[in-house]
């Protein structure tokens, strides 16, 4: 599916700060695919209500501003779970949207909340993007980090800190060792 974006360093809507760590529904954002018809006369609201249900995702909260506006056609949704949500959520002036323990949350919120992430969060968030890259190629191949590592002739820690997000940039070499082993381009392999 190479162009989609189908992780979160492209959802512009999406709050890891909000999100909670421990949430069963974070990987199905990421994982799940999502293709539904939805009748005419519904609304974004009824859209989303719809994909949580199709995936057993309780809803938290959704705003009221979901409710408008009522759409006279009806729609096909045909993109994994989180793609989906982020383009709901920027149709909204300042509306984010994140999963806690309990489940999905839509709200509009302040500016003032889109403050700068703390350290920690942007090691969280870089881990993220790498993880949603590399991760599903290595339980497609069965492979732990150790055997990538060893694969590409690096390290271990060079393959775990990049994926744990505490190794803020890898070399040029490093990163074409790892993106030829996972069968990636080193472009694609995330920062």
């Amino acid at each position: 599916m190479e162009g989609r974006r189908c992780h979160p360093e492209f959802w512009s809507r999406f709050s890891l700060a909000k999100t909670s760590k421990t949430s069963k529904f974070r990987e199905c954002l990421v994982y799940c695919f999502s293709n539904l018809t939805i009748p005419k006369n519904r609304t974004h609201r009824h859209v989303v209500e719809q994909i949580a249900t199709e995936f057993h995702i309780p809803v938290e909260y959704l705003a009221e501003d979901l409710d408008q506006p009522v759409f006279t056609r009806g729609q096909v949704v045909f993109d994994f779970v989180g793609d989906a949500l982020d383009d709901i959520a920027r149709n909204y002036t300042d509306m984010q949207w994140w999963v806690s323990d309990r489940g999905l949350n839509m709200d509009i919120v302040s500016p003032a909340e889109h403050s700068e992430p703390s350290k920690s969060t942007i090691i969280a968030q870089r881990a993220t993007r790498r993880r949603l890259v590399v991760l599903p190629i290595l339980v497609k191949r069965r492979w732990t980090p150790c055997r990538l590592a060893a694969k590409a002739g690096l390290g271990k820690n060079s393959v775990y800190q990049y994926l744990d997000g505490t190794r803020a940039k890898i070399t040029d070499v490093n990163r074409k060792a790892i993106a030829e082993t996972l069968g990636l381009r080193p472009g694609q392999l995330p920062e």
